[in-house]
C-alpha cells in the first residue's frame, strides 16, 4: 500500500512499511525509479506517467541489486525508447471536483541506432472540503512532470540508456480530529479543520545506464544515479477555534542530495545464472523546523537546522544453479558497511529552543546479510520454491529535544514457502505462507505534537499468506483476486510514554498491519459495442480493515486506529473496431460515496486527513 501525507509517501508491503520520510533514516521498503535507489519518497513519487510496468518484490532484498531493504521493493520502470519508430500518444480528462489530468509522451528516432523518448504529465484540482463559513476548497492538488530517456545501440554487445525526470507537486489537507463529529456537516463540508497541511516538493532524477556485453555468456552492467529534492512542508493551526495551537505555524524546509554507483557482473548459461557487483551511495539530507506559535511577538519556539548525511557501501553476489532439469539451487550474500553523521545548529536567527553552539555525532554499522532457497518445477504449469532470507536495515544518529541518540540496526530473518500455478488462457494462480522475525525492529514513536523519534522494538513477529489468482472465461472476461492474512505482533516492546510512564506492547499488533485484505476485479475485454466500437471494462471492489496507525499507549493506539471501509470503483474504455488510436474512457471511484479517513495518526493532535468521496472522471486518449 502507499499513503501520501504532507509531502511523504510511506509504502509498506505484507504489514512493514518506514511510518516516516525523513532524512536519516532509511526505507523498510526501497522504491527505485528505472534502477535508481529513492532515499526519500516524497509525494511526487506518486505522480507515475509512461510507465512500462511495476514490480513488486516482497521479504528482504540486496542480494541482486541496489540497495539493501528488510520489507521489499517497488521498481517503477518507464517505458523506454523505441528504436526506428516515430510515435506518440496522449490523453486529456477532467473529473469531479474540477480535476484536470493531462498525460503525453513522444518517440523519436535518432538515426538508425538511437532513439529519444519525451513524456509528461499535469494536473490540478480545488479539493474536495468546503469550509462552509468561507466557502473555500480546503484541499486540492497542482503538479506536472517531464521526462526524456535516450537509448544507444552501436552495437548487439553495448546498450547506453540516459534518462532524466524532474517533477514539482503542491498538495494540500485537512486535518480532522477522528473524534470530533461536529466538524463533519455532510461529507466534504467541515466548518473549521484542526490544521492546515500544504507541501511542495521539487524532484530531478538523472540516471546513465551502461551495459556491455563480454562474451556470450558474461556482461558488465554500470548503474549510475542523481536524484535531488526540495520541499516546504507546513502545517498551520486555523487560529479560531479554542485550542492551544490556534495560530501556530510549522514550516520544515527539507532537501536531499543523493549520488549512488553500481556496477554489475552478470552471468548466464544453460539454465544457471549469477550476478555479483558493488554498491556506493553517499546522500545528504538538510532539514529546518520552524515553529511559531504566534505569542505576543516573541522568536521563533524552533529553528534548527539539522543535516544527516549517509555514506553506504556493499559488496553482493547470487547464483541461481540448475541441479537438475527440475531443481533450482539459490544461494546470495551480501556485506554492508554504512556511516551515518549528524550535526544540529541554530537557525537564522536562531528560535527560542535552538542549541548556543553547534552539536554532531557519528555512528558506523555493518552486517552480512543474504538468502538461500530453491525451485522446484513440478510439472511445466507448476513452479513451488523455498527461501529464508536474512534482511539489514542500518541504524542511525538523531536529535530529540537537543539531545543526540542513537538507534540500532532492524535485523530481519525471513521464511517463505509457496507455488506458481499457470491456468489457461494466460491465467495464473499464486499462493506463499511467510513468518518474518524481527530483531530490534524500527519503530517511529510521536514525542510530542511536533517531533518524533526512532525506538527499537526488541522483537516482533509477523505470521501470513498471501494469495492471487488470474482467471479467464473464454475470450473476453477474467477475474482478478488478491489477499492478505497477517499476524502481526510486537513479542518485547516496552514503550517509554511521556512523563516515563511505561507501557508492555507485547501481544499489540504492529501498526498499518492489517489482519485481512483483499481485492476483487472483474474485467471484460474486447467487447464489441453497437458492432462499431470495441469496449473494455472493469469493476473493483477492495477491502481496508480496521488497524492501528500510531505506536503509543494502547489508549492513545486505539483513539487514532482507522475504521475499516469496503470501496467500489468502476472503469471503461471505448475506441473503433477499426482502430484510428482514438479513445474514450472514464471511471467512477468510491461508488458508495463512503467516508472514511485514508490517514491517521496520533501524539499531541489526534486526527486524520479525509478521504475523498465519489468522483467521476472522462477522458479522450489518441496515438500514432
Amino acid at each position: 500500500s502507499v499513503v501520501s501525507f504532507l509531502g511523504g509517501a510511506n509504502v509498506s508491503l505484507r504489514g512493514v512499511g518506514t511510518g516516516q520520510n525523513v532524512g536519516g533514516t532509511d526505507e523498510s521498503v526501497g522504491v527505485y525509479l528505472d534502477d535508481i535507489y529513492q532515499g526519500i519518497t516524497s509525494s511526487a513519487f506518486t505522480r507515475f506517467f509512461d510507465l512500462e510496468r511495476t514490480e513488486v518484490l516482497k521479504g528482504p532484498q540486496g542480494t541482486l541489486y541496489g540497495r539493501n531493504v528488510t520489507a521489499g521493493a517497488l521498481n517503477l520502470v518507464s517505458r523506454a525508447p523505441e528504436l526506428g519508430s516515430f510515435s506518440g500518444q496522449a490523453e486529456a480528462v477532467y473529473g469531479t471536483y474540477d480535476a484536470l489530468r493531462a498525460n503525453a509522451a513522444l518517440n523519436l528516432p535518432v538515426g538508425e541506432d538511437a532513439a529519444l523518448r519525451l513524456s509528461g504529465t499535469f494536473g490540478s484540482s480545488r479539493g474536495f472540503v468546503q469550509n462552509i463559513d468561507t466557502g473555500e476548497y480546503l484541499n486540492g492538488d497542482d503538479y506536472f512532470g517531464l521526462r526524456a530517456r535516450f537509448l544507444f545501440e552501436p552495437s548487439d554487445r553495448l546498450t547506453i540508456d540516459a534518462g532524466i525526470q524532474y517533477v514539482q507537486d503542491d498538495t494540500a489537507s485537512v486535518w480532522e480530529p477522528l473524534d470530533s463529529e461536529a466538524g463533519w456537516l455532510g461529507y466534504g463540508k467541515v466548518r473549521v479543520p484542526k490544521a492546515l497541511n500544504f507541501a511542495n516538493d521539487e524532484t530531478l532524477n538523472a540516471n546513465l545506464r551502461v551495459t556491455l556485453g563480454l562474451s556470450d555468456t558474461l556482461s558488465l552492467r554500470s548503474i549510475t544515479g542523481y536524484f535531488t529534492q526540495e520541499g516546504d512542508h507546513s502545517v498551520s493551526g486555523p487560529g479560531n477555534i479554542p485550542d492551544p495551537l490556534d495560530g501556530a505555524y510549522q514550516l520544515d524546509q527539507t532537501s536531499y542530495d543523493q549520488f549512488s554507483q553500481e556496477v554489475q557482473l552478470q552471468w548466464e548459461m544453460g539454465g544457471n545464472s549469477a550476478v555479483i557487483g558493488a554498491y556506493y551511495l553517499d546522500s545528504e539530507a538538510t532539514g529546518q523546523r520552524r515553529i511559531d506559535f504566534n505569542l505576543f511577538g516573541l522568536p521563533n519556539f524552533q529553528n534548527a537546522v539539522n543535516r544527516d548525511t549517509t555514506e553506504a557501501f556493499a559488496l553482493f553476489g547470487e547464483a541461481q544453479i540448475a541441479v537438475t532439469d527440475q531443481l533450482k539451487l539459490i544461494a546470495g550474500l551480501r556485506y554492508n558497511d554504512e556511516k551515518r553523521g549528524l550535526r544540529v545548529s541554530a537557525g537564522d536567527p536562531p528560535g527560542l529552543t535552538d542549541p548556543a553552539t553547534p552539536f554532531s555525532d557519528t555512528a558506523s554499522f555493518d552486517a552480512v546479510s543474504g538468502r538461500a532457497g530453491l525451485t522446484y518445477e513440478i510439472s511445466d504449469e507448476t513452479l513451488a520454491y523455498l527461501t529464508i532470507s536474512k534482511g539489514f536495515k542500518s541504524g542511525g544518529v538523531q536529535n530529540i529535544d537537543g539531545v543526540i541518540g542513537h538507534f540500532r540496526p532492524e535485523i530481519l530473518w525471513a521464511y517463505e514457502a509457496g507455488v506458481k500455478h499457470a491456468l489457461p488462457r494466460g491465467g495464473a494462480l499464486e499462493v506463499a505462507a511467510f513468518q518474518y522475525d524481527y530483531q530490534d525492529i524500527q519503530v517511529f514513536q510521536v514525542v510530542n505534537v511536533f517531533d518524533f523519534q526512532v525506538v527499537n522494538a526488541a522483537e516482533a513477529r509477523i505470521r501470513g499468506v498471501d494469495a492471487s489468482a488470474r482467471l479467464r472465461a473464454g475470450e473476453n472476461f477474467g477475474l482478478n483476486l488478491s489477499g492478505t492474512y497477517l499476524d502481526a505482533t510486537y513479542r518485547d516492546f516496552i514503550y517509554r510514554g511521556p512523563g516515563g510512564v511505561d507501557f508492555d506492547l507485547a501481544g499489540e499488533r504492529l501498526a498499518r498491519a492489517p489482519e485481512f485484505t483483499f481485492a476483487t476485479q472483474f474485467v471484460v475485454d474486447n467487447w464489441t459495442v453497437f458492432e462499431r466500437w470495441t469496449g473494455n471494462a472493469n469493476l473493483e471492489v477492495n477491502h481496508r480493515p480496521s488497524q492501528l496507525t500510531t505506536v503509543g499507549d494502547p489508549a492513545a493506539m486505539a483513539a487514532a486506529s482507522l475504521e475499516g471501509v469496503t470501496l467500489v470503483n468502476f472503469g471503461f474504455e471505448l475506441r473503433p473496431v477499426e482502430d484510428t488510436g482514438f479513445g474514450i474512457f472514464g471511471n467512477v471511484r468510491n461508488i458508495g460515496d463512503v467516508r472514511y479517513y485514508e490517514f491517521s495518526g496520533g501524539g499531541g493532535i489526534i486526527g486524520g486527513v479525509v478521504a475523498p468521496g465519489r468522483r467521476f472522471e472522462v477522458g479522450v486518449r489518441a496515438s500514432f
